[in-house]
């Protein structure tokens, strides 16, 4: 299993026993699994936006787990619509990128 991401999200210490966080693990196969995604443009933004509630997202991961082949213009196009979306450049050590710069995009609330 490959892990793509992990964050740790805190939580309502309270409701949950004392635990004050959960460490979320994005693998390919949760970000995927059998789906055939839409690919408007809606629904790349849709996309986007649900993950990252979860966790950071790249644009490697974006084009390779959430099929959006352009993640850049759909992070412009929320931006435009008032969505805090941060970009951070990271360097990737998959060896997946071109160059080894990409963007990592995180929510303001994270």
């Amino acid at each position: 299993m490959d892990i793509l991401n992990m964050a740790v999200m805190p939580n309502n210490a309270a409701l949950y026993g004392g635990i004050t966080s959960t460490i979320v693990v994005m693998t390919k196969e949760s970000l995927m699994g059998n789906k055939q995604y839409l690919t408007n443009t809606a629904s790349q933004r849709q996309r986007i936006l649900e993950h990252l509630r979860h966790a950071p997202l790249t644009t490697l991961q974006a084009r390779e787990y959430l099929d959006i082949m352009h993640p850049s213009q759909r992070v412009k196009e929320l931006k435009e619509r008032g969505h805090n979306i941060l970009t951070n450049l990271i360097t990737d050590d998959s060896g997946k990128a071109k160059h080894n710069r990409v963007a990592q995009l995180l929510s303001k609330g994270q």
